[in-house]
């Protein structure tokens, strides 16, 4: 990041914060397309941490999860209770947010826990309300 000024900020955080976080998405994304799954989910993870040491802001610093990258390309994988795990974990910071609630969904339902997925029903659709389309997935990445 050394190209970066140290006092360029995006809002209440520094741009060499944020810039780790899309160089993270990038070559975790790059990598699980080249088939090295494991080296793009420690990319990803780490993308993950650097996210979550921003200052808290809104609009956030940077504006896509990477949570939802990595579950949806755990659920590519068919890691299901991985992408359960990381849908959670994002639910709990960003209580009902429709794209972790979208992925959770998927995740439950491909782990054949339909009673448990049935009940994201009501707020899936509270979630996506004025929404003109629902995604089919927790991101538009997968593959």
């Amino acid at each position: 990041m050394a190209e970066v000024p140290v006092e360029w900020w995006i809002f209440n955080n520094r741009v060499s914060d944020v810039l780790p976080i899309a160089r993270a998405m990038i070559n975790g994304e790059l990598l699980f397309r080249e088939g090295r799954r494991e080296e793009a989910y420690a990319v990803l993870r780490e993308g993950v941490a650097a996210e979550d040491a921003l200052v808290y802001d809104e609009p956030p610093g940077w504006m896509l999860p990477v949570r939802h990258a990595l579950g949806a390309l755990l659920m590519a994988d068919k890691r299901y209770a991985e992408a359960e795990a990381i849908y959670r974990e994002d639910l709990r910071r960003n209580r009902d947010n429709g794209w972790s609630l979208t992925g959770l969904q998927l995740a439950l339902q491909k782990q054949e826990r339909k009673s448990e997925a049935d009940e994201l029903t009501t707020r899936l659709a509270m979630a996506f309300n004025d929404a003109d389309t629902r995604p089919s997935s927790s991101c538009y990445c997968e593959p």
